[in-house]
C-alpha cells in the first residue's frame, strides 16, 4: 500500500498514524535513514536504543542502564 506525505520547508516529513501503527513505531522512537542511491530510495529503520535491552544483560560493574545512557550520551558525540 502507498501513502502520500509531504516534506515541509525544514526537510521534515510525517510518517501516517496507519503505517507507524502498522510497523510499531512509537513517540520518540529512533530511527536510521538508508539512502540507495541507484534506486533513489530511502529506507527507514528503527534504532534500538540501550534502555529497550533493560534486563537482558547483567553489568560487571552492577551500573544501572541509566547511568550507562547518561555515560553514553556524554562520552560520544553525534555526528
Amino acid at each position: 500500500m502507498n501513502y502520500l506525505t509531504t516534506i515541509t520547508k525544514k526537510g521534515q516529513i510525517t510518517i501516517p498514524k496507519e503505517l507507524r501503527k502498522k510497523l510499531g513505531f512509537k513517540e520518540f522512537l529512533r530511527v536510521v535513514l538508508e539512502l540507495e542511491e541507484k534506486e533513489k530510495v530511502i529506507k527507514v529503520r528503527p534504532v534500538t536504543d540501550i534502555l529497550d535491552l533493560a534486563g537482558d544483560f547483567k553489568s560487571k560493574n552492577k551500573k544501572s542502564v541509566l547511568e550507562a545512557r547518561k555515560n553514553l550520551e556524554t562520552s560520544y558525540k553525534r555526528k
